[in-house]
């Protein structure tokens, strides 16, 4: 059994000794309500609810299978039967075999089977259903010009998938991971067999699919045709190689990774959403560190200058508090032997006098005969004599 997967694919080990037995076997009956699409080259039976998804499928098979068949040099092969399931159960009743929970299709080649599931049953980004039936057919066409021999499993998968159409992104990531993890399998290892391990297994099943495509383009499709044949008739893989592109085994395996190794494949791991993703988490990292450090020196700024204003308020209330510091009248009316009077004014302005600032010569200083040219007042406005009299101080 060959089977499909949405987005990976799963192996199933072929049957051997009783292929020729069970190719006689017959068939399991379509379900009494299902209807059927008979065509030349496959009949194709589901649920009336998918009536047109069914027609859809039966005349897509009508020009896929002798088209698949001219492609890869192959007789057409039994009528093929194609069952469209319109439930998970019945997907997994109607097959004698057991297909994994994740499988999108399957195909049981030496009987000319075919089980595909319902588009209600399938996500949106499943493949379409016509590239999933070319799967199919290629493994079931392949599989039958071998006559019961087995099949290379990178043969069967490569060609399976290139016919498909199916060297996509997934392909070539898997491609440039191994790559990136210079884990890429050598011709050697895919002749052997596909690994056990899942992840070895599905850098496996990409490179089958890089392989082929690199013998199409680089020696034709005619050397692909030449190569399926050679291996169908038996021939050792060595042999079927320089038959078939006129090199050796090893030749095209040193030419085909060559070719990888100078690609940009591995370029496509270092630019993944993953990495993007981790790069822009340490980004973010440094620029929180980075606002982190610069508030905290704001932080120590500001401190300082409240500091520093603080010691500058010290100093200012310490010089008021003197008892140096001169201070100012506290009203302007000031007391005397009958009662209070105004401050003294000058003759101008009228206004009260300014206040005497330490170092002024006071009245009684005057009164004992201290000259006023002792010190320098700050203002020195004349004070004008009155009227009659001699100069003097009001």
């Amino acid at each position: 059994m060959f089977s499909i997967g949405a987005g990976s694919p799963s192996w199933t080990s072929a049957p051997t000794p009783s292929t020729a037995a069970r190719a006689l076997e017959p068939p399991p009956p379509f379900p009494e309500h299902w209807v059927v699409e008979e065509g030349l080259y496959a009949a194709v039976a589901g649920d009336p609810a998918d009536r047109a998804a069914l027609r859809r499928v039966a005349h897509h098979l009508e020009e896929a299978v002798p088209r698949i068949a001219e492609q890869l040099d192959l007789p057409t092969g039994r009528r093929i039967r194609v069952y469209l399931a319109h439930t998970q159960d019945q997907f997994e009743e109607l097959q004698p075999g057991s297909p994994s929970d994740w499988v999108d299709a399957t195909a049981y080649p030496h009987r000319a089977l075919i089980f595909l599931r319902a588009p209600r049953l399938r996500p949106g980004t499943a493949k379409p259903l016509e590239q999933v039936a070319d799967h199919e057919i290629t493994h079931v066409l392949v599989e039958q010009s071998f006559h019961g021999a087995p099949v290379p499993r990178w043969l069967h998968e490569g060609l399976a998938q290139v016919v498909a159409r199916e060297y996509s992104e997934q392909v070539t990531q898997a491609i440039s991971k191994g790559m990136l993890g210079d884990s890429l399998l050598t011709l050697g290892d895919l002749v052997e067999g596909f690994p056990q391990d899942p992840l070895r297994a599905q850098l496996a099943y990409a490179q089958s699919a890089d392989l082929v495509a690199f013998i199409r383009n680089e020696f034709g499709q005619d050397a692909v045709q030449r190569l399926l044949k050679e291996l169908a008739a038996g021939s050792p893989v060595r042999a079927a190689f320089r038959k078939a592109t006129g090199q050796s085994l090893d030749q095209v395996d040193a030419a085909w990774r060559a070719r990888l190794q100078q690609s940009q494949l591995w370029f496509p791991p270092l630019v993944s959403d993953s990495v993007w993703f981790a790069f822009g988490g340490l980004v973010l990292f440094g620029g929180w560190l980075r606002v982190r450090r610069r508030n905290r020196e704001r932080r120590a700024w500001m401190e300082r200058e409240d500091e520093l204003h603080r010691q500058l308020e010290l100093l200012w209330l310490q010089h008021v508090d003197s008892p140096e510091t001169p201070r100012p009248p506290e009203t302007p009316w000031a007391a005397s032997g009958d009662g209070l009077r105004p401050p003294e004014t000058d003759g101008w302005s009228r206004k009260p006098s300014p206040p005497r600032m330490g170092g002024w010569l006071s009245d009684d200083r005057l009164a004992e005969g201290a000259s006023e040219d002792a010190e320098e007042s700050p203002w020195t406005h004349p004070v004008p004599p009155p009227e009659g009299g001699s100069g003097g101080r009001s």
